[in-house]
């Protein structure tokens, strides 16, 4: 984590601890966003995780569920960063989620 973020910061490596602990805060306390509020949403969503997610597949699967109509993706051997471990992926994924419901 901290390499890839000093590779991509435009704020210099010594930044990280600022950023660090605003991650820290949100992983304690965010998000806080009850199962009620899950089922009011109407929009098209993809719910995306790596099958090595920090975050367990059951609340990732609640998630899904409270949300009408949501489409599931999991990415092998990724973790919460799936998105910089397997670019190429999850990008075709996103894309393919985007251009579907476009033709809608």
């Amino acid at each position: 984590m901290v390499k890839r973020y000093e590779e991509a910061t435009p704020d210099g490596p010594a930044h990280f601890p600022v950023v660090f602990e605003k991650t820290k805060r949100l992983w304690l306390t965010e998000p806080d966003i009850q199962r009620e509020e899950l089922t009011k949403i109407t929009a098209p969503t993809l719910v995306m995780f790596g099958d090595r997610d920090a975050v367990i597949p059951e609340h990732t699967l609640e998630l899904f569920r409270s949300i009408k109509g949501a489409q599931l993706c999991v990415i092998p051997e990724t973790t919460h960063f799936l998105l910089s471990e397997k670019p190429r992926i999850a990008n075709k994924v996103i894309l393919e989620f985007l251009q579907q419901k476009a033709k809608k």
